[in-house]
């Protein structure tokens, strides 16, 4: 609750003060999560990054946000990419609006990055589907190649919320909230 009302210092002090041994490991998962998303606020960027062992969809938008929040534009990108395909994206077919925000996501790093190789991948995997998506023109903007419309890589960056990956992660764990309990002990 304390990282929702945007005190991550807060939150690491109530998540020290609840340690406790034999924690279920959903709320241990759980929990790393919180730390490191409240890690990630207070400018502890390697701390927050200590999800190394962690796979899970959910260390993926923590990583990808942290790496945005510091501009690292292409572990941003591999990280998104790992994400695309976790949320059962293909090439080719039609895209869920989820898959199209994240794919979206992935066009920003990799244009932010100068990955035009990679670009051209996403434009070639994914630019039909995504021109029948409610993201079409934010895509076409985005992933049009240098040489045919240069963009202003600010303004892409201010059209696209940086805080699109976090805003994902918070509504899932508000979903989270409202449908069981943080844990199990009363």
């Amino acid at each position: 609750m304390r990282l929702l009302d945007d005190n991550a210092d807060a939150a690491l002090t109530a998540l020290d003060q609840s340690e406790m041994p034999d924690l279920p490991e959903a709320l241990t998962v759980q929990r790393r999560h919180l730390r490191a998303r409240a890690l990630a606020e207070t400018g502890s960027i390697e701390d927050a990054l200590l999800l190394e062992d962690d796979e899970s969809p959910d260390a993926d938008l923590i990583r990808a946000d942290v790496f945005w929040s510091i501009r690292d534009w292409s572990r941003a990108s591999q990280v998104l990419r790992r994400i695309v395909r976790e949320t059962g994206a293909r090439p080719g077919e039609p895209l869920e609006d989820n898959q199209g925000r994240r794919i979206l996501d992935l066009t920003v790093a990799l244009t932010l990055s100068g990955n035009e190789r990679g670009l051209a991948r996403v434009r070639s995997n994914y630019g039909a589907a995504m021109d029948a998506s409610p993201f079409r023109d934010a895509f076409r903007l985005i992933a049009t190649p240098e040489a045919a419309a240069p963009i202003d890589v600010a303004a892409v960056a201010k059209k696209v919320t940086d805080v699109e990956n976090f805003q994902a992660f918070m509504t899932t764990y508000r979903e989270r909230l409202r449908e069981q309990q943080l844990s199990a002990m009363n």
